[in-house]
């Protein structure tokens, strides 16, 4: 599930053997990669390839990919047309991936994650946020000659350009401190960033 791209960079991917980190199971493959992580001290960076977007894919596995938890509110009401992933009860209870981010003093960029018709669903991502990614190459540019960049950027897995902004952070100055999870695992993300541990559904129901 781990496997090193190139000489400046790292992809966690969940498509190589048919492996999914979010298994039940998987510990091992998890392990593998929180070491990963935690033997490359110069990580700074994360590019975040969040699977499947709203309104598409599995509601819980979709919440576990943002917050670390797929909330009660989205476990009873998922089937219900009614069902809004912004609800206010649909808060993960340790809060989405970004708000620890923001929280521990970081920055983060967002082009389509938790978006709908082009806004997002929790008004806190709205300063940082771009419908898409399409200004994602003039924004790495901008952060090459500023000398800096998010610590966290997040895409959407069904981007069409994702493949462009996987290659472009590779090759940036960026790339040797930039790990690149493709897994839907919050909190490989939270531990790459040196954030407190996330609320996990399997730490709280059995």
């Amino acid at each position: 599930a781990v496997r090193p791209v190139g000489t400046e960079s790292l992809l966690i991917t969940t498509r190589a053997n048919g492996l999914s980190i979010l298994s039940a199971g998987v510990f091992a493959a998890q392990s593998k990669l929180v070491d990963t992580i935690r033997r490359r001290p110069e990580i700074r960076y994360v590019l975040y390839i969040v699977p499947k977007g709203v309104p598409k894919g599995d509601a819980e596995t979709y919440m576990r990919a943002i917050g670390s938890i797929a909330p009660d509110f989205t476990v009873k009401m998922a089937k219900y047309p009614q069902f809004g992933f912004g609800d206010a009860a649909n808060l993960p209870p340790a809060g989405y991936l970004w708000t620890n981010v923001l929280a521990a003093g970081q920055t983060v960029q967002n082009y389509g994650v938790f978006m709908r018709a082009g806004q997002p669903m929790d008004p806190a991502l709205k300063p940082f946020s771009e419908p898409d990614t399409s200004s994602f190459l003039a924004d790495l540019k901008d952060g090459e000659a500023s000398g800096d960049m998010p610590n966290l950027i997040l895409i959407n897995s069904d981007d069409p350009r994702r493949q462009d902004v996987i290659d472009a952070v590779k090759k940036s100055k960026f790339g040797f401190r930039t790990i690149i999870i493709d897994s839907g695992d919050t909190l490989a993300v939270a531990d790459a960033l040196g954030l407190a541990p996330m609320t996990r559904r399997d730490a709280i129901r059995q």
